[in-house]
């Protein structure tokens, strides 16, 4: 029987995609846990196990290569807007059911974050961006958030009409940044609550109900029922 033989060019593809892979997954972990500054090309590659030259080929620099990770793993893999397709069909008269939906919109985006161990290393990226402030990594994780910040204020001037754009602006910055502190203030959390393993699916929910008691409160919306 004649042996098949797969194509020069699909074996040379195969191995330049999972040689990529390999560099962004070694990108994502080390920058997470050293930053940016303290991450070498050499420590990549070294991680990675592809040689500095291939680095360069599919990335042409360092500073690529870290906007590629951002891109990869927290625009790409995180895909923030599925946290908030429960807006999408909600009947806005029923107010109990809107004041649900927005506790369950955080319920989502808190499993994402902190019900996984694989978003450890997620996390990690996104807190040294937001540390460290290099420009071009906060323009690319703006573009994340960018279909989720036209959504909201929707949903806000939905719920209640004779919002102000103050009103909307400051509603935004209450809804993120109940969700914000538990990852960027996460160890001081864990200590404070006593959780000394991570965060527990009976924590998450708990968390979710108070943030979004919260969130309704300024919106004239009832109290959101609790899990369970």
């Amino acid at each position: 029987m004649a042996r098949k033989h797969t194509p020069k060019s699909r074996v040379s593809n195969a191995q330049g995609r999972a040689t990529r892979t390999a560099i962004l997954d070694a990108a994502g972990q080390l920058i997470a846990r050293k930053g940016y500054a303290g991450t070498s090309l050499r420590d990549i590659s070294q991680a990675s196990g592809a040689g500095l030259s291939s680095i360069i080929y599919h990335f042409h620099s360092k500073q690529e290569l870290f906007l590629e990770t951002i891109r990869h793993f927290v625009v790409e893999t995180a895909q923030l807007e599925r946290h908030f397709v429960v807006f999408d069909s909600l009947d806005y008269s029923d107010r109990q059911a809107v004041a649900d939906a927005i506790r369950d919109s955080m319920r989502s985006f808190l499993d994402a974050c902190h019900g996984r161990p694989a978003a450890e290393f997620v996390i990690g990226l996104y807190v040294r961006i937001m540390v460290e402030g290099e420009p071009a990594a906060l323009g690319m994780l703006l573009e994340c958030f960018a279909p989720v910040q036209r959504k909201l204020p929707e949903v806000v001037r939905r719920i209640r009409p004779d919002a102000t754009d103050a009103d909307v602006a400051f509603w935004l910055q209450l809804y993120w940044s109940q969700l914000q502190y538990t990852v960027m203030g996460k160890q001081l959390v864990l200590y404070d609550m006593g959780l000394p393993e991570g965060y527990t699916p009976e924590f998450l929910d708990e968390a979710a109900y108070r943030f979004a008691h919260h969130c309704c409160l300024p919106l004239g919306l009832p109290e959101p029922r609790r899990y369970g």
